[in-house]
């Protein structure tokens, strides 16, 4: 897709500006209240229709993949990863509407679980969009690894279906299917367990030129729900350097998670600021 000079210029700009400035907006008191990121909120989105698939990894394969400021996390002796497909509606920056064409799209992320400094997050090892636009604008503001994806999605009570294949000349055979149906809530999720370790993350982490950068988020506590795979093939974890697991999966399925983003910020900037700031402030790790 060819973005128009001044338009995407335009994009670009009000991207970092959102990022660099933090522009004076209010914390939404409905979502989860973990403790507050020091200034502004960048953008809200709702996530909707997510999978959870999450398998044990041996961490050495991770290792070698992830950048060496980061350790790899660990829930009972083992490390993680993950693939999420979902749909998003409602994306919007944190001043004003929604922007046509942005709003609304399907993705799906492959995942693993990390430390820096002690502080629990998410490292990408891709994110496969439908949103052409989006996906250049992930690419250009958060130098996150975003694909484009032809996706088809379908529901129809509580049965779901996923269809992702990665476009473009380094595309051809990266793609994901599934087909599951949701099951009954699992009720509240407890501290230390798998659950919560693998959904109570609030932070992201990238690297732009050499340097640990991380993006802060607040949503209300994940409401879960069993899952039973009826149908599974991917191959977006052998695309980012990763084994495809050979066992069945840890399931989870949500209907619906109202999600809140902060800029990013350089870590070591975050670090000091948090502990100035406020000791307490920083979300502890698992």
């Amino acid at each position: 897709m060819l973005i128009p000079s001044n338009l995407a210029i335009f994009i670009v700009y009000l991207g970092r500006r959102m990022c660099l400035a933090g522009f004076m907006m209010g914390f939404r008191p409905d979502r989860h209240l973990t403790s507050r990121p020091s200034g502004a909120r960048l953008m809200s989105q709702t996530w909707c229709r997510l999978l959870l698939m999450h398998w044990r990894i041996d961490e050495s394969l991770l290792r070698a993949l992830l950048p060496p400021e980061l350790e790899v996390d660990q829930h009972d002796g083992s490390a993680w990863i993950g693939l999420i497909p979902f749909s998003m509606t409602d994306a919007r920056p944190a001043l004003g509407p929604a922007l046509p064409g942005l709003s609304s799209f399907s993705q799906i992320n492959a995942r693993t679980y990390v430390t820096h400094h002690g502080e629990p997050g998410v490292w990408f090892f891709s994110l496969d969009a439908s949103n052409p636009m989006a996906v250049w604008l992930a690419r250009s503001v958060y130098h996150l690894p975003y694909f484009r994806a032809s996706i088809d999605t379908e529901h129809e009570n509580v049965r779901f279906s996923f269809r992702s294949q990665r476009l473009g000349k380094t595309g051809k055979g990266i793609g994901f299917r599934a087909d599951w149906r949701s099951g009954s809530p699992i009720g509240r999720i407890k501290p230390g367990s798998l659950a919560w370790f693998l959904t109570e993350r609030y932070r992201i982490f990238t690297k732009i030129k050499g340097q640990i950068q991380t993006g802060e988020i607040r949503h209300e506590p994940w409401s879960l729900r069993s899952a039973t795979l009826e149908e599974y093939e991917s191959t977006l974890l052998s695309a980012a350097g990763l084994p495809e697991p050979s066992e069945p999966p840890v399931l989870h399925h949500s209907d619906e998670l109202a999600v809140d983003f902060w800029p990013l910020r350089n870590t070591d900037r975050a670090t000091r600021e948090d502990s100035i700031l406020d000791p307490d402030r920083a979300v502890k790790p698992v």
